[in-house]
């Protein structure tokens, strides 16, 4: 499901001798604790509320219903988490009784959540109107389907003459800062910056504001078959492509790691505007600056190569991968990863050399698996190892259960804080979700074994009862995983396979 949401660009004018005119725009952190961005910097905003519309407001007769619910949640929105109250007629410091009543009903909203009764009140008794026309739309942008919470977000501009309050709770923090200067920060990793954050501030870095808010307004809100990638983090760029049999809310992420040399991880198009997609965001990525290397390949599956060939087509470049890999493709590899194989980036986005990728041989979810960990980072481009959006597929044939588990906890060993999956957003509690992968794979394990019996029961019949309710589409999948459970627990010597697929407890 797509939320509505509406976000605040709030920007104040300064005057620096060297740029003359400049501006600065607020973003405030957002709580580590938060299972949505916690931890990243944001502009102000959140989910617009159906009680929005009937908030009291000041707007023009051209607006629609829709668009001036929009913007009076957008304001209320700002309201609870800045303190920044839009009114007509405005507020003062001067108005004594009305600031602190204005305090109190933000607390309240806060209590609260989402729901704006609180400040409905407020402006009645105080005979107040949101002043929606001083909101100017910017851009809107819906979150990719590689994330569990998707908004259709609308953000707007707003100059600012109060300054922001935060109330620790939702967001600790907040500070206003120059585009180039919140880049800058992004680059070094001293500010973790939402990725729809980072596609507005490089246009309001690169031009002036009128011009930036002109480039903005042309964006493409859909990203799926908009050739743009993600910004998720420096030198870390999704793709997400849709990549059937795969459903459209599983997309597969291409990736393109590095910066001055960076390298393609994956190229998961199937269909055709999938795939026009993804060489239209690699010639982004190109003409951004930057010299591409190779595709990496993390292992065979259609999901992971099916836009190998129009990107080699387009761009004639080198293809690296485990050797298992290269023979499942039947393509001759220019290069052969092994475990322990170091990918060299030259310089980091923060200007440090030496930056690398080491391979990690990883089988389980696939024979010839590869995860690629960037210690510099503390980060593991996880390929299909673990998910945050699904439980991963380990199959027989093709998968061994046994590799599955020695290779979760290998990975588990490393000093990793943030995992980039093939399906899904990334995480920073990398560790965290190795754990959780690992206990519902024993749990899972557990349940195969607790439904044999003594007397021989077939792969299918098991599969049946333990994955009850899956799609016709997806039952030989739960076959193939209830066979590789099985096959696992006869090499612990817990189940015995007395004919082809039959197997009894041991």
């Amino acid at each position: 499901m797509v939320q509505s949401a509406g976000l605040t660009v709030l920007y104040r004018r300064r005057v620096s001798a060297a740029t003359g005119d400049d501006i600065e725009v607020y973003l405030a952190e957002r709580s580590r604790e938060l299972s949505f961005l916690g931890g990243y910097f944001v502009f102000p905003g959140g989910r617009i509320d159906v009680g929005d519309k009937d908030l009291p407001a000041r707007v023009s007769a051209e607006r629609s219903p829709e668009e001036r619910k929009i913007r009076s949640g957008t304001l209320r929105e700002l309201f609870e988490e800045t303190g920044i109250l839009v009114t007509d007629p405005p507020v003062t410091a001067c108005d004594h009784a009305v600031v602190e009543a204005a305090r109190a009903t933000r607390v309240e909203l806060l209590e609260r959540g989402a729901t704006g009764e609180p400040l409905r009140r407020f402006l009645k008794d105080h005979s107040l109107a949101l002043d929606l026309e001083r909101l100017r739309p910017l851009t809107r942008l819906v979150t990719p389907r590689f994330s569990r919470r998707r908004f259709d977000s609308v953000f707007h501009l707003l100059e600012c003459d109060q300054e922001p309050e935060i109330i620790r709770g939702e967001l600790v923090s907040g500070q206003w800062l120059t585009p180039a200067a919140a880049l800058s920060a992004w680059r070094r990793r001293d500010l973790r910056i939402a990725a729809p954050g980072i596609a507005l501030l490089e246009e309001l870095a690169a031009l002036p504001l009128e011009d930036a808010a002109r480039e903005l307004g042309r964006l493409s809100p859909e990203f799926e078959s908009s050739g743009r990638y993600v910004s998720i983090a420096p030198g870390y760029d999704l793709v997400p492509l849709e990549t059937p049999p795969l459903c459209p809310n599983v997309p597969t992420n291409t990736m393109f790691v590095g910066a001055d040399r960076f390298v393609v991880v994956d190229c998961g198009a199937c269909r055709q505007a999938e795939k026009e997609h993804l060489v239209a965001a690699l010639r982004r990525r190109l003409a951004a600056g930057g010299t591409c290397e190779a595709v990496v390949l993390t292992h065979h599956h259609p999901d992971h190569v099916g836009g190998l060939q129009e990107v080699l087509d387009a761009f004639q470049l080198p293809v690296w991968a485990h050797s298992i890999t290269g023979e499942l493709i039947q393509r001759r590899l220019d290069r052969t990863l092994d475990d322990g194989s170091l990918i060299e980036l030259g310089a980091s986005p923060d200007g440090r050399t030496g930056w690398t990728l080491q391979a990690l041989f990883t089988p389980g979810h696939a024979a010839g698996h590869l995860a690629l960990f960037d210690e510099r980072y503390r980060s593991l481009i996880a390929g299909d190892l673990v998910s945050t959006l699904m439980s991963m597929y380990v199959g027989s044939p093709g998968g061994n259960l046994n590799d599955y588990f020695s290779s979760l906890e290998r990975v588990l060993k490393l000093d990793v804080e943030t995992l980039y999956p093939s399906h899904g957003m990334p995480t920073l509690d990398a560790k965290a979700l190795l754990r959780k992968t690992l206990e519902h794979r024993y749990e899972r394990l557990e349940q195969v074994a607790a439904a044999l019996s003594s007397t021989p029961c077939d792969v299918a019949t098991l599969a049946a009862e333990i994955y009850g309710g899956v799609s016709r589409r997806l039952s030989e999948l739960a076959i193939r995983a209830t066979r590789a459970a099985l096959k696992h627990l006869a090499s612990l010597g817990r189940a015995r396979e007395v004919e082809t697929d039959s197997f009894v407890v041991d």
